[in-house]
């Protein structure tokens, strides 16, 4: 397929041709992670015949399928988001349309103007560095979230921390072990190991690590994504009746995505949730500096 789609277009514009089947597959799918798995694996040869960035190729894919997910009248999300707020579908339909497709025609810009001037994603990330400095502050307003819960923390402070602690160690080896049983390399499956934790934490877990930040992000927006879909099903499956539990274990595994979910779900269950997801992030933050001192020592 990736030859036969080369062999139809300029090898520069194949980078923009994954971005624009992407939005059209995700929309007819109603699904962004379905059209990850479809594409994706057409990507990774594309990147490989082009000569362009595979991360750049996987990035673009996902960009497309955030679209076309964000724009489908035939995504579950979006009919439950309509349901649960009472509202209409084209009503939805044209206020996301007014932030995606804009957005969309920026992304398509930014793909075109990296690959017809051949520009390095390495060179492209120095030059916006400014944005992930800016990464830090966000970082550190996260306390400010536990602050506002000190109270809720106070109460119920030994399985808020028990939880965390588990969920992310748990989080951390499963990743880095299924990477290695995939056969996936060792700067891959690190760039895995903080796939839980929100996205300026796990960036700066990622480059402490050594891995590929580009895959970094691309594992923790889809991680967020399957834990707000799932994670409702989940807590049914294995019935977990306790609200606490619920918001603990939802905020620990899908950090600020899965939290909008568990604010849907209730008052009590989003305020866990907010206080899981900073208080995993610092938990995260303090074993990938042990691990790094203790694996270069």
């Amino acid at each position: 397929v990736a030859y036969f789609m080369l062999s139809l277009i300029p090898a520069k514009f194949s980078v923009a041709v994954l971005f624009i089947v992407s939005c059209f597959v995700s929309t007819a799918m109603g699904t962004s992670v379905g059209t990850i798995t479809l594409i994706v694996p057409i990507a990774i040869p594309i990147a490989a015949a082009s000569g362009y960035s595979l991360p750049l190729c996987v990035a673009s894919v996902m960009g497309g399928a955030m679209f076309g997910d964000n724009l489908s009248f035939i995504s579950d999300t979006t009919i439950a988001a309509c349901n649960g707020q009472g509202c209409a579908m084209k009503d939805k339909f044209r206020e996301n349309f007014h932030i995606a497709f804009p957005a969309a025609l920026a992304s398509l810009a930014l793909i075109l103007v990296l690959t017809l001037f051949n520009i390095p994603l390495d060179t492209y990330e120095e030059s916006v560095s400014i944005f992930s400095f800016l990464l830090g502050p966000a970082t550190v307003a996260l306390a400010y979230s536990v602050y506002k819960q000190r109270q809720i923390l106070k109460e119920h402070f030994v399985p808020i921390v028990a939880g965390c602690l588990v969920g992310s160690v748990v989080s951390m080896v499963s990743a880095y072990t299924l990477c290695k049983v995939l056969g996936l390399g060792s700067e891959m499956a690190l760039s895995f190991i903080p796939k839980s934790v929100t996205t300026p934490i796990a960036i700066a877990a990622s480059q402490e690590l050594g891995g590929i930040t580009s895959i970094t992000v691309a594992a923790v927006i889809i991680t967020g994504i399957l834990g707000a879909i799932f994670s409702p099903l989940m807590a049914k499956i294995f019935h977990v009746k306790n609200r606490i539990a619920t918001g603990v274990a939802i905020g620990a595994c899908s950090h600020a995505v899965g939290t909008t979910k568990a604010i849907e779900m209730g008052e009590l269950e989003g305020a866990m949730s907010g206080v899981a997801l900073a208080v995993s992030g610092i938990l995260t933050t303090i074993i990938v500096i042990i691990a790094h001192c203790v694996f270069q020592c």
